[in-house]
């Protein structure tokens, strides 16, 4: 139940003796409150602010071998939770003690070695304020799958979005160098113009099941990597997480960093078996399609 207004100050003229106000004294009264709104006004706007609320997380990193380092539309470093409780930030080492435990001797050893000191100056938040933000930086936004997908089709003219340039993933531009680099047949380089196009339509049919199944397979892999997340499939720590033997079964391999974590998440074929045979399709498509393209480039070469 809300409370009842409070009554407004009113100001009641005083009745001289003929029955008319004191209109002097009104005057100055009023010329009085106009003064004190002018000059308070004046200086609320000469004020510096004060209460701004915000989160400032650490600078995150992302490591493994989907994403690079690239110019981003959304600023992950500064994300933003509505109607998030503001924390404190932990004790560093007490952190590292409590999360490791009995086995804290022997991983301060291995993992920090002697740059233990240096990494107590870091800022650990608790994980329920950084959590949102590990997961966005495992979700596959429109740049991360633009990269995905150069990665998974290695032809160029076929790129998801932006010319951004990708190691052994082709170029925005379908040229024969750019070709020979992203498929790795070498004897197309100094091709004509005109054979390259001609390579590119005959072997439209294959790039264009191959777009179908890495669309599939990236819609697939992102719902698979929230629930992985949020089931148990991460691995997290302060400051830093224990390195494990590569996972030939790993189809997604990841890790990143942010407010004082480290995580790492891995989607494995046995886990989730739609998602290894779809990318066993993709890459037996990917090499039925280059040994296509070498029997089509010697023939030219016969040919010519």
């Amino acid at each position: 139940m809300s409370s009842p207004e409070p009554k407004k100050n009113a100001m009641i003229p005083r009745i001289s003796p003929q029955g008319g106000a004191h209109l002097p004294q009104l005057a100055i009264l009023t010329l009085l409150v106009t003064v004190g709104v002018v000059v308070g006004r004046t200086a609320m706007d000469q004020s510096p602010e004060v209460g701004l609320a915000g989160v400032s997380p650490s600078a995150m990193g992302r490591e493994d071998q989907v994403h690079e380092p690239m110019p981003v539309p959304l600023d992950r470093d500064a994300i933003e939770v509505p109607d998030t409780p503001s924390f404190a930030p932990l004790d560093t080492l007490a952190a590292l003690e409590e999360h490791w435990g009995a086995e804290w001797p022997q991983i301060k050893e291995q993992l920090f070695g002697d740059d233990l000191e240096a990494q107590l100056q870091s800022v650990v938040m608790p994980w329920e304020q950084t959590a949102d933000m590990h997961l966005s930086g495992y979700r596959l936004d429109a740049r991360h799958r633009d990269l995905f997908y150069r990665r998974l089709m290695k032809w160029p003219g076929r790129e998801y979005d932006t010319p951004v340039l990708i190691h052994d993933a082709g170029y925005a531009e379908l040229t024969a160098q750019s070709l020979a680099n992203s498929t790795g047949t070498s004897s197309l380089r100094g091709m004509p113009d005109h054979v390259i196009q001609q390579l590119d339509l005959d072997l439209n049919d294959v790039n264009d099941d191959l777009d179908s199944r890495i669309h599939e397979f990236m819609n697939l892999l992102d719902r698979a990597i929230e629930l992985e997340f949020n089931s148990g499939g991460l691995v997290k720590a302060p400051l830093r997480v224990r390195t494990t033997e590569p996972n030939p079964d790993v189809v997604f391999g990841h890790t990143v960093r942010g407010n004082g974590w480290q995580s790492r998440l891995e989607v494995t074929g046995e886990r989730y078996p739609y998602l290894a045979d779809l990318h066993r399709q993709i890459t037996f498509l990917r090499s039925a399609r280059n040994a296509s393209l070498t029997n089509l480039v010697a023939a030219h070469l016969g040919d010519s």
